[in-house]
């Protein structure tokens, strides 16, 4: 409560860091209208907060506001697909939105797809981390299918998913319209013969520009 209030005169704070403490869902809960009284706010770090889904849906009612965030950091909060698609519907009028870290939380297949839907709304996104975010085949074919409204994206990071090897090939697909892209990490999945193929002709096409991390 005392952190909520002291934010809420801090109007021109612009880098809010609180990762690793337990605020879990009922401290987010306290923090969110504070959040939404910060315009000026571009850089938010809530990793290892314990917030789970319903802080995961906190952070959204209180992001509505910040149309200047550029960077946020939910990594290891154990947000699930509802979670994440709360919050990425709360996300959609953060149209500065550049960097974009859900590693290491469960979002699952619709939480994939509601990030697939919402790509359009982030016009500046550079860096995407979604690794080991126990994502299904049907979820990164669906990321693929949009990826081509990520023009600037220039990182994307999906290791450690056990993506299938259709669905990994599906994605390089999709990769191959990010012309921006110099970074890809797919380390940690069922590579296969079709995946590799379509990564190397991604690779040769973009003779040297772009690292792919296995």
């Amino acid at each position: 409560a005392q952190l909520a209030s002291a934010l809420r005169g801090c109007q021109q704070l612009r880098h809010l860091n609180l990762s690793y403490n337990r605020l879990r869902a009922g401290g987010m809960e306290h923090l969110s209208p504070s959040l939404a009284s910060l315009p000026a706010l571009t850089h938010l770090d809530l990793s290892q907060t314990q917030l789970q889904d319903s802080g995961a849906q906190a952070v959204s009612h209180g992001l509505r506001g910040c149309e200047r965030l550029a960077t946020l950091v939910l990594s290891l909060n154990q947000i699930g697909a509802e979670g994440a698609s709360s919050m990425v519907a709360g996300l959609q009028e953060c149209t500065a939105l550049a960097h974009l870290d859900l590693q290491m939380n469960p979002l699952g297949a619709l939480g994939a797809t509601s990030i697939a839907s919402a790509l359009q709304y982030w016009p500046h996104l550079r860096y995407l981390d979604l690794g080991h975010a126990n994502i299904p085949g049907e979820g990164w074919e669906s990321l693929g299918g949009t990826l081509h409204r990520s023009s600037a994206l220039t990182c994307l990071r999906v290791f450690s998913n056990q993506i299938p090897d259709p669905s990994l090939a599906a994605l390089a697909r999709g990769v191959s319209e990010c012309a921006a892209l110099r970074e890809l990490n797919v380390g940690g999945n069922d590579c296969g013969r079709a995946a590799k193929a379509e990564l190397a002709r991604l690779e040769e096409r973009r003779g040297g520009g772009l690292r792919v991390w296995y």
